[in-house]
């Protein structure tokens, strides 16, 4: 009952601009719903994976040598070639495919990426290439190879090679090649042995929703007993995320609407290229970001708020940029789910908080550790309550609970 309503959740995270980090139990799909929205079952151009493993290093994913026969030989890695026919793509209009990092805990993966870390976001996407200057020739080479893969898909060779070659010329103009605005980075991690593993770090976690992945044989069970009061403490954040002339809604409309904010170091290379995905924006995108009453997104942002206001008392400040992403998703979300009652309020409520605010009190997770060993139980009192609020406003059967449970456990 989940699978397919899960998808249309990521599709609409995917779509706001941000990378996926699906998280779960073995063997519950996480790898199989990764690829199917990277592309793979289309065998969209682009689509690449990686099993992360030790010994994966950032030249394995954008160049390395290699020696058959005993000659060195320069191989483009994954990151490479799924940007470069990324961005072929996305020129001849079609939909790109994308990296799968499975199993992304198992390496190092600040380290990892690279030069491409700041890359992931999108805001940076056209000033952070990940591809430097002395690579080009290599690229362009594989570029005009892949022509057959389009050629399949009924287009002139002819106007693919042309596209390939006008785009081999723009990498060079800026002195690298950058990774796309409409390219996502989709990454799966174990929940049940991170502890034994990599640690990952804040500034990759803020680059992804963060979605949990049940098993299948759970239900997924929601309440919605009206709209939950923000409470007196909440109401600043809830302002800020219904303000349509405020800073976080203005931010939101600018991280959506980069490609056409001009200048060099904004534009992107091809004219079709946009960070929202599926939808056109209108021009008056922040309409959308205000929505209240009875609209999407009102019980999430006021739920948002609410927990804003908790998590303060533990001496956590969660910052403005999940807020951000909060007001983008609804944005996108509004347009995508229109007024066709495919996802809820509900269900889009609990979306939010677990993808996009929960998983950044993953910062507790030491403290509460800390308290166990002294026997002591403050914030571990504090967590408790708090998974008792989102159990009384959406349910112990929501994604919310079962997320804040797993950073509770055991209390």
């Amino acid at each position: 009952m989940l699978s397919p309503k899960l998808e249309l959740m990521c599709s609409i995270a995917l779509a706001s601009g941000k990378n996926l980090l699906l998280v779960g139990a073995p063997g519950v799909g996480k790898t199989r719903l990764a690829l199917e929205l990277a592309g793979a079952a289309e065998h969209l151009p682009g689509f690449e994976l990686v099993t992360c493993r030790e010994g994966l290093t950032y030249d394995r994913l954008v160049a390395y040598y290699t020696v058959p026969g005993g000659a060195p030989r320069l191989e483009l890695g994954s990151l490479t070639r799924s940007a470069a026919l990324a961005w072929l793509s996305v020129a001849l209009g079609l939909r790109p495919g994308w990296l799968v990092l499975d199993e992304v805990n198992r390496v190092n993966i600040d380290v990892v990426l690279g030069e491409a870390f700041t890359a992931m976001d999108v805001e940076h996407r056209m000033v952070s290439p990940i591809v430097g200057g002395d690579l080009l020739d290599e690229v362009e080479k594989f570029l005009e190879g892949s022509v057959g893969l389009f050629a399949k898909r009924g287009l002139s060779e002819e106007k693919v090679r042309e596209e390939a070659r006008r785009l081999a010329d723009r990498f060079r103009e800026r002195g690298g090649m950058p990774l796309p605005y409409a390219y996502r980075f989709l990454a799966t991690m174990n929940v049940y042995d991170r502890a034994q593993l990599y640690r990952l770090g804040y500034a990759f976690l803020r680059r992804f929703a963060q979605v949990y992945v049940p098993p299948p044989y759970e239900r997924y069970e929601l309440r919605a007993e009206g709209n939950p009061p923000a409470g007196e403490d909440g109401e600043p954040v809830y302002r800020l995320l219904t303000d349509r002339g405020g800073s976080v809604v203005k931010q939101a409309v600018k991280e959506l609407t980069m490609h056409k904010r001009g200048g060099e170091r904004k534009e992107s290379l091809v004219e079709r290229d946009n960070p929202v995905l599926y939808v056109s924006l209108p021009e008056n995108a922040e309409e959308l970001a205000g929505y209240t009453g009875s609209g999407l997104c009102e019980r999430g942002f006021r739920l948002v708020a609410k927990v804003y206001s908790e998590v303060e008392q533990m001496d956590v400040e969660l910052g403005l940029s999940p807020l951000v992403d909060c007001v983008k998703l609804c944005i996108v979300g509004s347009l995508l789910l229109g007024q066709g009652g495919l996802l809820s309020d509900t269900e889009f409520a609990d979306f939010m908080l677990s993808s996009l605010v929960l998983p950044q009190l993953g910062v507790l997770a030491p403290r509460l550790r800390a308290e166990r060993l002294l026997g002591e139980e403050a914030i571990g009192r504090r967590v408790r309550e708090l998974l008792d609020l989102v159990g009384r406003n959406l349910g112990k059967g929501s994604l919310s609970y079962r997320v804040l449970r797993g950073l509770g456990q055991p209390l």
